[in-house]
């Protein structure tokens, strides 16, 4: 237990909120990756640029605080462009059928993922409430 006030402020402050964040990123970066596998596996391959370029970016901070991982499909650099290819595969045209493979992807995993940020916010938090008081 804090022994003081200074103690329980720099606890407030810094420990805690540092120890959630890490098993936050954690989790989140688990989650991205099974997101990324889903997706992966449900991609129409034809030459497999697509499914190659199905990646996360890491853990960002947002321009308001929260934190969030970005989920691409396609690189604008490839001569093929697969990030056009993808975008059509995703959301169709008006000539073909979309044959959408993220947007499944992150529905499957959502509560999942919820599951894991949750955990990991509550095991980071009953974590340094228990080492501290041994």
């Amino acid at each position: 237990m804090p022994t003081g006030l200074p103690e329980l402020k720099r606890r407030l402050v810094n420990e805690i909120p540092n120890a959630v964040r890490v098993g936050l990123e954690t989790a989140m970066l688990e989650s991205a990756d099974r997101i990324v596998a889903g997706a992966k596996l449900r991609v129409p391959v034809d030459e497999g640029d697509v499914q190659d370029s199905i990646r996360h970016h890491g853990v960002r901070e947002g321009k308001r605080g929260g934190l969030y991982v970005a989920i691409t499909a396609g690189d604008k650099s490839t001569e093929a462009d697969s990030y056009q290819v993808a975008r059509l595969l995703e959301f169709g045209t008006q000539k073909m059928v979309a044959q959408p493979f993220l947007l499944p992807s992150f529905r499957d995993n959502r509560r999942r993922a919820k599951s894991a940020m949750q955990r990991a916010i509550r095991d980071a938090i009953i974590h340094l409430s228990v080492r501290k008081q041994v």
